[in-house]
């Protein structure tokens, strides 16, 4: 199959998706979501209980699907942040699909021979230096002052796109090596995804996570990659964002494990990418 052909179905059809998995990670299967049977969407507090009861109805009938949650949906589960949810806008979206909706694709047996054209121009970011520096500055005496310990700080780019989102998503899967990407229709609004970190799996009754910390540009061959891998083992600053995130995923799955049950499995490995390489930590909830 054409990866244009998977593209374009996703394209032209609302609330779709196409979950890849690039061959050079094992069980190399993806998935095509055509159709949902069922969208649960929570925009507030207001009924998330029966919203939430309703998921794991539709879960336990044997639908399968995919969620979408933006990073404001945790204001949902802490009482005294609810106060900072955002009015009118979707935080968390569950598609739920019959099984004969989700085509299994054999990762090998997509062809990506052919890369569409496209182009991006004007791309600007939504802040100005001086605006970063003091964002910077800020959360810096944030941490100073105890009120945190780790701050997620984005900003946005914005661009004019013209051509294939076939060809967009080819050149992306083929720079980045990440083992989970998707292409999402969600209503209209594309969305393309990739990433080397695996959130969370769940099997059976154990959690497993692998969240990574910690980035170097990968060299221009074997022994400058040696030398970035020396420099990343001995920084002080990843070594800490690493234990930080270790903690902070511990405590997060110790809220609904069994005292004791949580086991670092791996702590610091590192894992080539093709652009960056990056600190790996695992951790099991038995």
């Amino acid at each position: 199959m054409q990866i244009q052909e998977i593209i374009n179905k996703v394209l032209a059809t609302a609330n779709s998706a196409f979950f890849y998995t690039p061959p050079i990670y094992g069980k190399s299967d993806s998935y095509l979501f055509l159709k949902p049977k069922e969208i649960v969407t929570i925009k507030s507090v207001r009924n998330l209980d029966e919203k939430l009861n309703r998921i794991d109805d539709l879960i336990a009938d044997g639908f399968v699907g995919y969620s979408l949650m933006n990073y404001e949906a945790g204001y949902l589960f802490e009482k005294t942040l609810n106060k900072f949810l955002p009015k009118r806008e979707n935080l968390i979206q569950f598609f739920f699909y019959e099984k004969k909706n989700v085509q299994l694709i054999k990762t090998t047996g997509i062809d990506f021979e052919e890369f569409e054209k496209y182009k991006i121009k004007n791309f600007k970011l939504n802040t100005s230096k001086s605006k970063f520096q003091k964002s910077i500055k800020k959360i810096k005496s944030y941490i100073e002052e105890g009120d945190t310990y780790q701050v997620n700080f984005t900003v946005k780019g914005k661009f004019d796109f013209e051509g294939s989102y076939a060809g967009l998503f080819s050149n992306l899967v083929f720079n980045q090596s990440a083992q989970y990407v998707a292409a999402i229709n969600n209503n209209g609004k594309i969305i393309v995804s990739l990433s080397p970190e695996m959130f969370f799996e769940v099997k059976g009754r154990k959690i497993i996570s692998k969240p990574m910390k910690g980035t170097a540009r990968r060299g221009i061959d074997h022994l400058s990659d040696e030398s970035i891998k020396y420099e990343l083992e001995r920084s002080e600053k990843n070594r800490a964002e690493n234990v930080m995130i270790v903690d902070l995923i511990r405590n997060d799955l110790g809220r609904i494990s069994e005292y004791g049950s949580v086991k670092l499995k791996i702590f610091l490995m590192l894992k080539n990418m093709s652009l960056f390489i990056k600190w790996l930590v695992r951790l099991n909830r038995y």
